[in-house]
């Protein structure tokens, strides 16, 4: 079993924890619905599970199973919508080594939740190697409405060209062992008049993270941050730009505009060890979209801005490969300056990135009362100023993946839930005071 050799500080009161049992081999990947009580599940076993958070019954057993015909790499909530459509929350996607499927929870049958069929595969991505992770964002529809019904036209109800704010496209994209990111738009509502009845593929395209004359994997991938309306952050204001971060075993994280598929930026991390080189192994955007983490095979963490350039490096925490990291939905006003990490030296710590930025500061987002919204811990009475850690949880096993709970959800709030090397996810609750 890992354990850290560093001595660091647990929280000051005790930490509670939950096991979510259900897996018959470990469990390699997780998402969240960040508003919702819903928790996403991936294993070797060839299923998925979905758990409902909200019911104490449901705690420790999943409430919806999804059977795959092989191991799945990676998990995924459709955005939700800003209409509040049922469609959005009953929808999941979902990976295995080398095919996309997308499954609506409303196919379970009677009796046990057991959802056997999906309700769509994606072959029209086809993948030269494994598949390492998905990602699925939300842009505006290139549908429109004329007279209240949906036309592929460019005009409105009014006869003006627009478009309808209710409808949306969604973004389905792929990190692969071959250096690839995969991605394709179709239509998210039915009656897209495109001779299909909807969900139609508008466009597909690979965005090369690696070059033809190297050999590197794509680890993780991760769309800017999503905005109140459900869609997908954008570098200029305009519908046609969606941005995603991409890293790999290369040592090199990239900012993608993925509609044009340019490369933005671009950062080659700096090796600062002559045995492990800082490969990225797990990415997260802020809840802000202004900082991006990135979780190194030296044990760093590196902290970018947008422009991806480096505001700090995290380096005395882990001593082995920092392999999942993960900005909490904790804090008032989204500043970014708490992280959870997790590495394979079986360590789970909670971050404090002191005060970065000089509005936030002034905007009283990074002060130590309210960095949590009332106050978490008693470390954060004193602030520093700058990244510390203000306490570690020893989970003691090799960690696949960590997710965070939001901090104002009415189930398990202030929650990290971590999966590992066992068929069980730990849910752990952060202290409050």
């Amino acid at each position: 079993m890992p354990s850290s050799t560093r001595s660091i500080n647990t929280a000051t009161t005790p930490i509670q924890k939950k096991i979510l049992k259900g897996h018959r081999a470990p469990i390699q990947c997780l998402a969240h619905q960040k508003s919702t009580s819903l928790l996403l599940s991936g294993s070797a076993d060839k299923t998925a599970r979905l758990w409902d958070l909200r019911d104490d019954d449901t705690r420790c057993r999943a409430s919806s199973c999804f059977l795959l015909p092989d191991e799945v790499t990676s998990v995924s909530f459709a955005p939700l919508s800003p209409s509040g459509r049922d469609s959005a929350r009953n929808t999941v996607y979902l990976s295995t080594p080398t095919r996309i499927y997308l499954y609506d929870v409303r196919m379970a049958g009677a009796g046990p939740v057991i959802v056997r069929t999906p309700a769509r595969e994606y072959g029209c991505l086809t993948h030269r190697d494994d598949i390492s992770q998905i990602g699925v964002a939300a842009v505006p529809s290139s549908c429109r409405r004329q007279g209240g019904v949906v036309v592929g036209g460019d005009r409105d109800e009014d006869g003006d060209r627009g478009r309808d704010d209710d409808r949306r496209a969604v973004i389905v994209a792929a990190g692969d062992d071959a250096g690839d990111v995969q991605y394709v738009i179709e239509e998210e509502n039915d009656g897209c008049d495109d001779g299909r009845g909807g969900g139609a593929v508008r466009r597909q395209g690979v965005l090369k993270h690696v070059d033809e004359n190297e050999v590197g994997m794509v680890t993780s991938i991760a769309f800017r941050r999503e905005d109140d309306d459900g869609v997908y952050g954008s570098c200029d204001g305009s519908d046609g730009c969606v941005l995603l971060a991409s890293g790999g075993t290369d040592c090199v994280i990239k900012l993608w505009d993925v509609m044009r598929e340019e490369t933005l930026f671009s950062h080659h991390v700096s090796s600062e060890s002559n045995y492990n080189p800082p490969m990225v192994h797990s990415l997260s955007w802020s809840r802000s979209g202004a900082l991006l983490a990135a979780g190194l095979g030296d044990g760093s963490i590196l902290i970018l801005n947008e422009d991806l350039e480096m505001v700090s490096r995290l380096r005395d925490g882990h001593d082995a490969t920092a392999a999942c990291v993960d900005f909490p939905h904790w804090e008032d006003g989204g500043a970014g300056r708490c992280i959870v990490s997790a590495g394979n030296d079986g360590a789970v710590l909670v971050w404090d990135l002191g005060e970065y930025d000089d509005d936030a500061a002034r905007d009283g987002v990074c002060s130590p009362v309210n960095l949590f919204g009332e106050g978490l811990v008693e470390e954060m009475d004193d602030v520093a100023g700058r990244e510390r850690i203000l306490f570690g949880i020893p989970h003691g096993e090799k960690p696949n993946w960590l997710v965070c709970s939001g901090g104002s959800e009415e189930a398990m709030p202030f929650h990290v839930f971590v999966a590992d090397t066992t068929c069980d996810i730990t849910a752990y609750l952060i202290p409050q005071r």
